[in-house]
């Protein structure tokens, strides 16, 4: 149970890290915050090396995943959940990984729809005012 702390603790400070993020984005209006995009991508990648290392931790020790063998198996398949494609090659066994892909899924899309929000409304900011250009 204690290995599970680490990989959520990284999570919850993500988390954090996103929505301190995107709020800073959504609320300058003096144009200091002129790189949101390098943050959320920075965020974003580090939340795919977390669930990749979870996943390979899930399948090496646990047999949770079928087809999941190597860490590359593990980050292709933290890509392809994210991508939300699913080929198939790769798949979750156990209820824990099911789960944890559940999680990953809700958490992609919050960081996609956090990230577009900002990124949309820092665009618009630096088209209508001049600011950041």
């Amino acid at each position: 149970m204690l290995a599970w702390v680490i990989p959520v603790g990284l999570l919850a400070v993500l988390a954090v890290a996103m929505t301190v993020t995107t709020d800073r984005a959504l609320t300058d209006r003096t144009g200091r915050y002129r790189h949101p995009g390098l943050g959320i991508l920075l965020l974003s990648w580090a939340a795919v090396l977390v669930f990749a290392a979870s996943y390979w931790a899930m399948a090496a020790r646990h047999n949770q995943f079928v087809g999941l063998q190597t860490r590359l198996d593990a980050l292709y398949f933290t890509g392809v959940t994210m991508a939300t494609v699913g080929y198939g090659d790769i798949h979750p066994s156990g209820q824990l990984a099911r789960g944890v892909v559940l999680v990953q899924l809700v958490y992609t899309f919050a960081f996609l729809v956090g990230g577009i929000a900002a990124l949309r409304t820092r665009t618009r900011a630096v088209i209508a005012h001049g600011i950041g250009g």
